[in-house]
């Protein structure tokens, strides 16, 4: 009988916010990530398109004007940015998007979700649709996020 092990992982690529608590977790085959919000290391929160690399303004087409597209721009830039570090923490982690298992995602505003919905799914098929539960939430920390994701997923080969 193989006894499960708890081990903190620190990520290689990703970014790893400044905190407390372990950002990574690794029992058995099973990765959990806490939280992510839309940080970087120097606690600097995305505010906008602006914000994102030339990759990420590129794919949420931010230089185009867009009626709507400028409503949604702190919730796409902060989403993306977000899936694109859970993205780096599960590869160093030594799995990848496929095998996500679960994302608990927190919202300031649910009227929102269809734009977290059409970013998360630039990162994953359709057929590999991890199980998710979304709350509406009256605050998130820090005050300037608008959603933060805490993910569990799966690392092949560690069974």
């Amino acid at each position: 009988m193989m006894k499960w092990q708890r081990e903190v992982i620190v990520p290689k690529t990703a970014v790893s916010h400044p905190s407390t608590c372990a950002n990574m977790m690794k029992v058995g085959p099973f990765l959990f990530i806490a939280g992510q919000v839309a940080m970087f290391e120097d606690r600097t929160m995305v505010m906008g398109y602006k914000d994102l690399d030339e990759e990420g303004r590129k794919k949420l087409r931010a230089d185009e004007n867009l009626g709507a597209h400028f409503r949604e721009e702190t919730i796409a830039a902060q989403t993306y940015q977000i899936f694109t570090n859970i993205k780096r923490l599960v590869e160093d982690a030594g799995s990848n998007m496929d095998n996500l298992i679960l994302l608990r995602i927190l919202m300031l505003d649910i009227k929102q979700f269809p734009v977290v919905e059409r970013i998360r799914n630039m990162f994953y098929t359709k057929e590999r649709m991890p199980i998710i539960t979304t709350w509406e939430v009256g605050a998130l920390c820090p005050p300037d996020a608008l959603i933060e994701i805490e993910v569990e997923a799966f690392i092949p080969g560690q069974e």
